[in-house]
């Protein structure tokens, strides 16, 4: 006959039943047993961990064997007129409530129950609320005039508590509320700096109050009047930066090479240097506009202009500036590249518009010192200093342009008809001259036979000589007169 077993772990408890019937507790181990054919047996487990131990298996056997379940068991049997506080191994774990039953096992913790009565107790004991606040960050408060068996709630008090109770329970018992919270209670010109353990956690807005647990960190609170109090100190700006409430606090910074400019209320404040900046916001409107003073450069493109012969062109147009007065450039133009865009647009159109074409191409820098003329004194109102202007690009229409070209063209032409013929009449004089001179010296005229007879020497293959050398050196070549007078009889 094979045996039944039955293994119970130790957080575990079987409770064995024969043909529906309760028997007896099985405890953690290796429980073996016959099998019985007449007989139906089964073993119901119970988890122990759970705090409270619920089954109904549980709940059913109490009614019948009391004495059973409260061999392993304390039993919380709460009345209606009370309050269970189960505690394991002296740390509260668990409330059961008016009329509730529940089980916790005895042989994995230490239980113990505390059991207050509604009637007559409204407040838990001091000592009891001290004792457990170092424990773990949930606290018991009951709105004032309720019983126990009405209303239990929890608080996190690991931050500011916010719970209508706990605000319903400063009015009426704010000493109670003072025993276990400091309260924040800011007035409507002010602002309030919450520390915990000298660390900012929280901000507390004007007409607001906020509720922080004494017993888990060192609170203090720091109320800032708002009517005189506008920048926080250097010390404050990164933990204000870090709590990121923008509705009352404004963190600026401004770069380097930039300046900022604090206006309170739409009223222009002051300057700020490059930094990081913080501003109470609550109450007013706090802005802070940064401006860069480095040397920045706009270019108007494409611009079409007429010039004073109506012949349209295009013109690219940089300019060069900075800001000089950074209070003067926000009062006059909400956008100042806009600003300046329109300025040298109207400035280009009246320089080129009162030149022709032929004056616009050749006198650019006349063009650039008119603009900055027209375009300086204007911006210097506004706040700008303009350290260059000038014309970049002229762009012809492709008909002009082509006309133009033709026009250089024939103007290259003539100049270099011109040139070739002083050139020709350069030569034609110095033959004039040599000629002179061979018409006077005949040695040189000679001389300049023979050059010539060299070189027709070196073009020649064979030459016939008829009359000698005399004919070679005298009827070869010859650039002299012949003398064609005749002898006497």
């Amino acid at each position: 006959m094979v045996m039944k077993t039955e293994r119970i772990a130790d957080t575990e408890l079987g409770l064995l039943y024969r043909d529906r019937v309760f028997q007896k507790v099985l405890g953690p181990g290796v429980h073996r047993r016959l099998p019985n054919m007449s007989a139906r047996t089964q073993v119901h487990k119970l988890d122990l961990r759970a705090l409270p131990v619920r089954d109904a298996a549980l709940e059913a056997l109490y009614l019948t064997r009391p004495e059973a379940v409260a061999q392993h068991f304390v039993v919380a049997d709460v009345a209606d007129n009370e309050l269970g506080l189960v505690f394991a191994d002296g740390k509260l774990v668990d409330l059961v409530g008016p009329g509730q039953r529940a089980f916790y096992a005895k042989n994995l913790r230490q239980i113990a129950v505390r059991v207050l009565d509604a009637a007559t107790e409204v407040e838990a004991p001091k000592e009891l609320v001290a004792r457990h606040l170092d424990q773990q960050d949930q606290g018991l408060v009951l709105q004032p005039g309720q019983r126990r068996d009405q209303l239990l709630r929890r608080l996190d008090l690991g931050r500011g508590v916010k719970d209508p109770a706990l605000s319903a329970l400063h009015l009426t018992r704010a000493e109670v509320v003072a025993t276990y919270f400091v309260v924040a209670d800011v007035a409507d010109n002010q602002l309030g700096l919450v520390f915990a353990d000298g660390k900012l956690v929280d901000l507390v807005g004007p007409g607001h109050r906020a509720f922080y647990a004494k017993g888990l960190r060192e609170i203090a609170v720091q109320v800032i009047d708002l009517a005189h109090e506008v920048e926080a100190p250097a010390a404050l700006v990164a933990p204000l930066a870090r709590l990121n409430k923008p509705t009352l606090v404004a963190v600026a910074e401004v770069p380097a090479d930039h300046v900022g400019l604090l206006t309170l209320d739409g009223v222009p404040e002051r300057q700020l240097k490059p930094g990081r900046y913080a501003f109470y916001r609550a109450g007013r409107r706090v802005e802070v506009v940064t401006l860069d003073l480095r040397l920045q450069a706009l270019e108007v493109t494409g611009q079409e202009v007429l010039t004073k012969d109506r012949i349209g062109i295009r013109a690219n147009v940089t300019a060069v500036y900075r800001i000089a007065d950074p209070a003067k450039a926000v009062s006059v133009a909400a956008n100042l590249r806009d600003y300046l865009y329109k300025e040298l647009q109207f400035a280009l159109r009246e320089a080129v518009g009162i030149r022709t074409l032929e004056e616009v191409l050749g006198d650019k820098q006349g063009i650039n010192a008119a603009v900055a003329e027209r375009l300086v004194p204007t911006l210097v109102e506004a706040g700008l200093e303009v350290p260059s202007v000038g014309i970049k690009d002229i762009i012809l229409p492709g008909d002009v342009r082509e006309l133009m070209n033709r026009v250089i063209e024939a103007e290259k032409t003539a100049q270099a008809n011109v040139i070739k013929r002083r050139e020709e009449t350069a030569a034609t004089r110095s033959l004039l001259n040599t000629a002179k001179l061979m018409e006077d010296n005949p040695i040189l005229l000679r001389l300049k036979e023979l050059e010539a007879l060299e070189k027709v020497s070196e073009k020649v293959g064979n030459v016939i000589v008829g009359n000698g050398m005399d004919g070679v050196l005298e009827d070869l070549v010859r650039i002299r007169p012949r003398n064609t007078a005749k002898g006497g009889d």
